[in-house]
């Protein structure tokens, strides 16, 4: 897997890509999950949807043993949530100052603000302005912060 992460992150310097992960699975042991915490920190994800395992009756894992506490695979969670923080902030970060497309969400109207989604997938807010929605602009990402990407509409 090493090297078809590594291959993916010298394809996608641009690129957002995700992945649904399920933290605690019936035996997953402490090493595993080390292991998983690696692989993911040297990985070109972006973001990670991250579950809780919870057994539910009617599936073959209801029955696996070695089943993990709840209180580790939540803990197990929080870890792989606050990973999947700061990759994402890494590669938001990697778009200070630069351009790019993007398609306008809607406007906040509590906030005075319109938001967008850009072709990476970042969402960010564009302080006092009103876009329609719906519409494809360029915009300059301007500041980036853990809970929030800002931009202005390019020149």
């Amino acid at each position: 897997m090493t090297g078809f992460c590594a291959e993916c992150a010298g394809l996608t310097l641009r690129l957002a890509s995700s992945t649904d992960i399920l933290a605690g699975f019936p035996g997953e042991t402490d090493k595993d999950f080390a292991e998983t915490c690696e692989l993911i920190r040297r990985s070109p994800l972006t973001y990670l949807h991250v579950f809780p395992f919870s057994a539910r009756e009617g599936t073959d894992a209801y029955s696996m043993p070695d089943r993990i506490p709840p209180r580790v695979i939540h803990e197990r969670a929080r870890i792989l949530r606050e990973i999947s923080q700061d990759k994402n902030l890494t590669f938001r970060r990697s778009f200070l100052r630069r351009e790019v497309r993007a398609l306008t969400l809607a406007k906040e109207e509590e906030m005075g603000e319109s938001v967008v989604l850009t072709e990476n997938y970042i969402h960010a807010r564009i302080p006092a302005l009103s876009l329609p929605p719906n519409r494809l602009v360029k915009v300059r990402i301007e500041d980036v912060r853990p809970d929030a990407t800002f931009a202005l509409p390019a020149a």
